[in-house]
């Protein structure tokens, strides 16, 4: 690439490359990527910076205690202590800067450090552990065609060292080992880290090269351990010029915006030219609270226990049989069968027949519930919207979509089923499946299913673009009854009213709460995904 120009309404001096290799996955928002490459580099129209009072990354309290346990030989009981307690280790918790934690995070903290420590027994009986990130510094006498004068490559893990310094290893915590496979790519530049780098605070032995290079996964929720890489530097050297070079330049040199989760932490979404802004549309005029995303589904999860949507939020293992029941099943095999047919190219209406053709594969319904995915297929069959448009019309089918509520300092965060397009205006589809008949009013219809609130506010301040005319929700209800339309014009006044009701008590508590208090109760509890590692929840069951 000739050069990396500096995208409009951002300012500074872009000679600094800083980048973490997981950057060489490529995955997310690439001009998000190569900016946060680039720490001085900032956005004209800036953020102030809210951080949360709670530790939002699941794995950083489980750092902090190996951390506290490897480089300050505290005792682990001692050590979560500090996590429990750390009004009483003030001085501590700041020089190691260390976040309060919610319970359930600190309950999760206690298993998973555990599992960590007892998972792994490398071959040699003398590695001793290094504090600090892993860094390769390269400083360059001219700045190259970037304008950079200085590259930094960072690896994030346990670094290990044994007593000769011929071996160096990376531990990486994980919730289960081997269950995301890390690309070449990935791996290739964090074998090039350990074996030409030196950790953040040398120590003996490290500073010589090192002559094998290993990596190796950790399960902190299950105690498994895989060995992922295991080469010496010579075909380190080798792999990252294969691998990691390329993977890195792409990384650092993208340009493309592209919302999505990003833009909840990314300090340019003030200035990205591809986030809409909504703002108010929430109903919340305060954006003194620190930015987070939100979803219908992190709403809904609130109102029920504030306690379950926070650690749901951070992350921590879930019990996949609660929370996908026979029926909850059921929804999203359907769905997964309607993605798959909606995104075909060029598009093709479902038919009836189409359900008899559908298997269960390895989704193990029960019988009565495979008979109903098929009588499903064949209600949604009659209202497919297919039908009705032309083999190249504009669809999106589950497309993740992200709104920034400015007033609210909140990114919204939507995955409607369909969105296709009809004589240029917006169509937004829901499709929901019910056991029960249901009889509701359109009002009504926007309490039960907040999805349809905020499609509701959403094209009503053509946040999609595209005509306002002819713009429309429709709710596509597959019931034992068979199936129906409900069309919610965002134009209706009386609807918008009562969307922006909806919407705003799903989020008003939510908004400005910090401590997540549960609201335990037995049968909430009993099908609660993350009651594991939530206090109350015992209490309460």
């Amino acid at each position: 690439m000739p050069g990396w120009i500096l995208p409009s309404g951002l300012v500074g001096q872009p000679d600094v490359i800083r980048v973490f290799s997981g950057s060489a996955r490529n995955d997310g928002c690439p001009a998000k990527l190569a900016l946060k490459a680039r720490p001085d580099v900032r956005a004209r129209i800036r953020r102030p910076y809210k951080p949360e009072k709670l530790e939002t990354f699941f794995l950083a309290p489980v750092m902090a205690v190996l951390d506290l346990a490897e480089h300050r030989e505290m005792p682990l009981d001692k050590a979560l202590g500090v996590l429990a307690r750390p009004d009483e280790h003030v001085d501590l918790v700041r020089e190691d800067r260390i976040k309060p934690v919610h319970g359930g995070v600190l309950a999760w903290t206690a298993h998973a450090v555990s599992q960590f420590l007892e998972a792994w027994t490398p071959p040699e009986n003398d590695m001793r552990p290094v504090r600090g990130n892993w860094v390769d510094l390269q400083r360059l006498r001219y700045p190259d065609h970037r304008g950079a004068r200085q590259y930094e490559l960072k690896v994030w893990g346990r670094g290990y060292v044994s007593a000769d310094g011929q071996v160096r290893e990376l531990r990486l915590p994980t919730t289960r080992a081997g269950r995301r496979p890390r690309s070449d790519a990935e791996l290739a530049v964090i074998a090039r880290v350990l074996s030409t780098g030196t950790p953040a605070f040398p120590a003996p032995g490290v500073a010589g090269p090192a002559n094998r290079i290993r990596v190796v996964e950790i399960g902190c929720a299950d105690g498994s351990a895989s060995v992922v890489y295991e080469r010496t530097s010579d075909e380190a050297a080798r792999d990252f010029a294969e691998h990691g070079r390329d993977a890195l330049s792409t990384a650092v040199d993208g340009t493309t915006f592209l919302p999505g989760q990003d833009c909840v932490d990314c300090k340019y979404s003030g200035s990205c030219p591809a986030l809409p802004r909504v703002p108010g549309v929430l109903g919340i005029s305060d954006s003194t609270k620190p930015r987070r995303s939100w979803s219908v589904t992190n709403g809904r999860r609130y109102r029920e226990c504030a306690a379950h949507d926070h650690l749901r939020r951070v992350q921590l293992p879930r019990s996949l049989d609660i929370e996908y029941g026979p029926s909850a099943m059921r929804g999203k095999v359907l769905h997964r069968w309607l993605k798959d047919r909606h995104a075909r190219r060029p598009l093709v209406p479902c038919r009836v027949e189409d359900a008899e053709l559908w298997t269960d594969g390895e989704n193990e319904l029960p019988e009565e519930e495979q008979q109903r995915v098929r009588l499903m297929i064949k209600f949604h069959s009659r209202l497919c919207p297919l039908r009705h448009l032309s083999r190249d019309a504009r669809t999106k089918v589950e497309e993740t979509l992200v709104f920034d509520d400015t007033e609210a300092d909140v990114a919204i965060i939507a995955e409607p089923d369909l969105l296709y397009e009809d004589s240029g205006a917006w169509v937004w589809r829901e499709v929901k499946t019910t056991s029960k008949e249901i009889t509701l009013t359109r009002a009504e219809l926007l309490g039960r299913y907040p999805q349809l609130a905020l499609a509701v506010a959403l094209l009503s301040r053509s946040a999609l673009g595209g005509r306002t005319r002819g713009a429309r929700v429709e709710l596509e209800l597959l019931s034992p009854a068979g199936p129906e339309i409900d069309i919610l014009d965002p134009a209706d006044p009386l609807l918008r009213e009562r969307a922006s009701a909806v919407l705003h008590d799903l989020v008003r508590r939510w908004h400005g709460d910090q401590e997540f208090v549960a609201s335990p109760d037995s049968y909430r509890c009993s099908r609660c995904e993350v009651a594991a590692w939530c206090p109350s929840s015992a209490e309460a069951v």
